[in-house]
């Protein structure tokens, strides 16, 4: 579930960014035979969009079958402060919207919960992507830091949740991660966000998490 990162805009390999190449890293897991992917991340996608859908069960099907669960949100909330505020911003806009944001994320996984009270739930942060524009460390650096760190305080209390920082995957364009829009991922740029999200799903023990489901050891 989620926006942009989810859909793999960006990705010019076609390849649906970082969903298909988690699919393709599971299904190498010896506990692993297959892996259905059913992406319905959505360009653009906010957490007050995402949550309206998931009230209005929209994904409750989906939900109830899930054996895994990724999201990728925040990026667009911080975008329409942005794009609102665009020759006026200050920080105060960014801290004033920060805890309704988290109320929502909140929902967000009170919702999934409401159908699948177990599944495991991936929690993808998100990153600066104005700092490639600049080259340099950004007033949105900290905004996306404390952005994120409710995004992981919020998986911290559940405990079938991991939560995935890719903020210093970003930083910089030197290994050519970014796409030729110099906001989303490329190829490169999503199986970093994949190898990532592996590491972080064995750290949080995913294997415990999903029930055995899985394994990623013999």
């Amino acid at each position: 579930l989620g926006d942009s990162l989810t859909r793999g805009v960006g990705d010019e390999t076609q390849d649906y960014g970082y969903t298909i190449r988690l699919q393709q890293e599971l299904e190498k897991w010896p506990m692993v035979e297959e892996v259905e992917l059913d992406n319905r991340g959505k360009n653009g996608r906010r957490s007050d969009q995402l949550l309206s859908l998931l009230k209005r069960g929209h994904y409750d099907e989906e939900l109830e079958k899930a054996n895994i669960v990724t999201i990728t949100l925040g990026g667009n909330d911080v975008m329409k402060i942005v794009k609102k505020n665009l020759f006026s911003m200050k920080k105060s806009m960014f801290d004033k919207e920060l805890p309704k944001f988290a109320k929502r994320y909140e929902q967000v996984i009170a919702e999934i919960r409401r159908v699948n009270p177990e599944v495991p739930i991936i929690l993808v942060g998100f990153y600066n992507p104005f700092s490639i524009v600049v080259d340099e460390i950004t007033p949105f650096d900290p905004i996306i830091s404390e952005w994120n760190d409710e995004i992981e305080k919020l998986a911290a209390t559940d405990e079938n949740a991991c939560f995935v920082s890719v903020e210093d995957l970003f930083v910089s364009n030197e290994d050519m991660v970014y796409h030729v829009d110099f906001f989303h991922p490329n190829s490169t740029g999503y199986d970093r966000m994949t190898k990532r999200i592996i590491e972080s799903m064995q750290q949080c023990d995913i294997e415990q998490m999903s029930d055995g489901l899985l394994g990623f050891e013999e």
